[in-house]
């Protein structure tokens, strides 16, 4: 349900609901009645009552999604807050608002593809070449980043090792690195260097192939030059 329909049906004259959305709008500086936005979680349920955090599903554009996480990830950088560490680890989509951590709602954000035919794994193959690579490389795409499966495009890409061998063997600049967890959205961004555990495969789609490395785990990638200090970690600064 957008929030325009949520508004005027779902929420009634919950204040804190409105709050918090209206809260977000102010933070992102954005219209939330403008912006294609969806409930999931304990308010997808009906219940507005009492709720943890607010699940919330951004459903625009590729552009108008990734204008709406650079923002979120900017109030992490600038105002630590704001920051969210859960999990051993801090989460660029997921955020404090209002006053921060001190009374903030967390706001937990995802993204969906507004029109479908831009996700890009649809349709697919894949041929798994090496069950078990490391490698370290640079982020030079993060168009889908964002979603489930979470889809970066690499370059300077070196496997650190194959199977039980330590090596340094370049790999093409066009490797992806494909995550099928959802604990690494919106972690990853250009010019970023990372490192990942999976397998070698080539992905074949109707349009195109290509190298990737599928990583299942949810400690298998790891951004090496992360935006603050501590991000891997339990303290909150």
């Amino acid at each position: 349900m957008v929030f325009e329909k949520s508004r005027k049906g779902l929420l009634g004259d919950n204040s804190k609901v409105l709050k918090d959305l209206e809260d977000l709008g102010q933070r992102l500086d954005i219209n939330i009645e403008s912006v294609p936005l969806a409930f999931t979680g304990t308010l997808a349920f009906g219940n507005i009552a009492q709720y943890h955090d607010l699940d919330l599903v951004f459903c625009g554009s590729l552009s108008q999604n990734r204008n709406i996480a650079d923002k979120i990830r900017q109030l992490g950088i600038s105002e630590p807050s704001r920051r969210l560490h859960e999990g051993g680890k801090g989460w660029l989509i997921r955020w404090f608002n209002r006053n921060g951590d001190v009374d903030g709602t967390i706001m937990c954000c995802f993204f969906r593809y507004g029109n479908i035919k831009d996700a890009p794994l649809q349709q697919f193959e894949v041929d798994v070449l090496e069950p078990n690579m490391q490698i370290e490389a640079l982020i030079s795409d993060d168009t889908h980043a964002l979603y489930t499966p979470t889809i970066v495009t690499l370059h300077d890409v070196r496997a650190t090792s194959i199977g039980d061998y330590s090596d340094n063997i370049r790999l093409p600049d066009s490797t992806k690195l494909v995550i099928y967890h959802t604990g690494s959205r919106g972690e990853f961004n250009i010019g970023d260097r990372i490192w990942a555990n999976g397998a070698y495969a080539y992905i074949h789609t109707p349009e195109t192939e290509y190298p990737a490395l599928l990583v299942i785990e949810r400690e298998a990638a790891r951004n090496l030059t992360p935006p603050w200090s501590n991000f891997y970690s339990h303290d909150k600064h």
